[in-house]
């Protein structure tokens, strides 16, 4: 299978885009990347091989919640997507030209929370988008959207993880969660001291990340009240903070980096910065 990452990055460096795409696959996964996707679309880099670029006004405010290009939809309940939610947020105001560049990016996230008749409001959107638009939609049960609204989309599969990937008795999973549990109580100079017991992991950085993001993942699922894949965290997820979708998408930022050659450890100490600070 399409290593869903490796086929952005190919759609990117083709300029090549659909007007709207459906992330489908574990809902944390599929935020990241859709987050992933909205820096790439709205970087202001020239070099397309290197965005998100990270330092460019688009990427700086992105990362602080606040690019005016960007809007995000999340349930305004536990379990629904309201109609006046999609208006307001998404139908209503994507004839608005953008503020900066050429797009205007919106990422629906749980989009499958959309009950039937709430779906048909998107339809007309989706037909006849703005030329302007890019409308990114996340959903672990693709089946709960209209055949309509999803023959309108170019759909990306999210792979389900690998069982051995995320072997519980493993000393990394032992160790990690207790440290991402526990970053905001930290201070920025125990935070590297921590960081520094990793870097036996820079070459098998994509297992680190792979923990981390599970570890994030089992943390939302306990806010919506789902089972746990490691239920050995239970005590450890319950003190930690509640889930912010920007750490995965700052993960994900950190295995971009990785692939552009970027330094383990440095990589590691400014992921572990980041996330203390959501």
């Amino acid at each position: 299978m399409i290593d869903p990452k490796m086929l952005l990055e190919k759609i990117f460096a083709n300029e090549r885009f659909s007007h709207a795409y459906l992330f489908s696959g574990n809902i944390t996964e599929c935020a990241a990347l859709a987050g992933l996707a909205a820096r790439m679309l709205l970087c202001e880099g020239e070099e397309i091989a290197n965005k998100p670029c990270g330092i460019c006004y688009s990427c700086n405010v992105i990362s602080n919640d606040n690019h005016p290009d960007l809007t995000v939809i999340r349930p305004d309940k536990k379990t629904t997507i309201s109609m006046e939610l999609i208006r307001d947020e998404l139908t209503n105001i994507t004839h608005i030209l953008p503020y900066r560049g050429q797009r205007k990016v919106f990422i629906v996230e749980n989009a499958d929370f959309i009950i039937s008749k709430n779906q048909n409001v998107l339809l007309k959107t989706l037909e006849e988008p703005p030329p302007h638009v890019i409308i990114l939609l996340c959903a672990e049960n693709e089946d709960l959207l209209l055949p309509t609204v999803r023959s309108r989309l170019s759909i990306i599969k999210i792979p389900q993880a690998q069982a051995a990937m995320y072997d519980g008795a493993s000393e990394l999973y032992k160790t990690l969660p207790a440290l991402l549990g526990n970053l905001h109580r930290l201070n920025h100079g125990e935070i590297l001291l921590e960081a520094g017991k990793y870097e036996d992991y820079k070459d098998e950085a994509g297992l680190f990340l792979d923990a981390c993001l599970v570890w994030y993942r089992d943390v939302a699922a306990y806010n919506a009240g789902h089972a746990l894949a490691h239920e050995a965290w239970l005590a450890m997820v319950k003190d930690a903070p509640q889930f912010n979708p920007r750490a995965a998408e700052y993960i994900e930022e950190a295995r971009a980096s990785l692939r552009y050659n970027a330094g383990f450890r440095l990589v590691l100490d400014v992921l572990l910065l980041k996330l203390k600070g959501i």
